[in-house]
């Protein structure tokens, strides 16, 4: 069964700890709306401003020389690590992956509850694709393969979901939101590519065969390839989220957000 096998990711990202021009963003800008906590339209607002994190800093945020592009976004790794003796295994080194698409999701909803200190956040992304070179071998859909070259992997209409626990703190007369943890779900996808060159020493022939039936059997090839999308985009979106709502003051996203020394934590 496919989801017996054992999988180990190990994913690096190309960070660049650079000192901020400013302690934090002390200008709203205009495209921030910042929404009332009682007002019961406030997922649709929040949401709304969510989306901004995605489109308008899509380039990176001003004044926050930590946070780069969105798209594309640089990975330097990607180890998988599978159980060989599986009926179904993938074993690969990922290098110098390319990330496109992720500045295209849409926020569907966002959800906080200021007595827990949680936010949930549905969104899509209408297509993101992984472009890499790989080494690997494995088996699957009973082909062994041993080969290294060109890669990519692409999904559309990939719902995700967020689960973001946190603290607050205050600087001055704003209050900031400190990221604990945050975790990525998956709940669906509508379609998934996959195409690795170079699969059987060149043999063109099967491995254009090989190509053709991953993904004709793409459900399956995706179970495998779920735990790579999902940790990956997980490690992006904690990395960047935790340094632009450390930088960026709630109460730009939420008029009456609370004192940190208010609330208990």
């Amino acid at each position: 069964m496919l989801n017996l096998f054992k999988n180990f990711l190990i994913i690096v990202l190309t960070i660049i700890n650079i000192t901020n021009a400013a302690q934090y963003l002390s200008d709203k800008p205009d495209f921030l709306k910042p929404c009332n906590y009682e007002d019961k339209s406030f997922s649709k607002c929040f949401a709304n401003n969510f989306q901004v994190l995605f489109k308008d800093w899509k380039d990176g945020v001003p004044g926050l020389k930590t946070v780069g592009k969105l798209d594309p976004i640089i990975v330097k790794r990607i180890k998988i690590v599978q159980d060989p003796s599986s009926g179904i295994a993938l074993n690969a080194i990922l290098d110098n992956v390319e990330i496109r698409g992720a500045s295209d999701a849409i926020v569907e909803e966002a959800v906080m509850d200021m007595q827990k200190l949680t936010v949930d956040v549905k969104f899509t992304i209408p297509k993101i694709r992984f472009n890499s070179n790989y080494k690997g071998k494995g088996n699957i859909l009973s082909l062994n393969f041993n080969g290294n070259g060109k890669a990519f992997f692409e999904a559309e209409n990939l719902s995700m979901g967020i689960h973001i626990t946190m603290k607050l703190h205050d600087i001055d007369d704003f209050t900031f939101t400190d990221i604990e943890t945050l975790t990525v779900n998956n709940d669906k996808v509508g379609d998934f590519k996959i195409h690795l060159d170079n699969l059987f020493n060149g043999q063109k022939d099967l491995e254009e065969t090989a190509n053709l039936l991953f993904n004709e059997n793409f459900r399956e090839i995706y179970r495998i390839m779920r735990p790579v999308i999902l940790q990956t985009v997980e490690a992006i979106l904690k990395d960047r989220l935790k340094k632009v709502f450390n930088y960026v003051p709630s109460n730009f996203f939420i008029a009456n957000f609370p004192k940190a020394k208010d609330v208990k934590q």
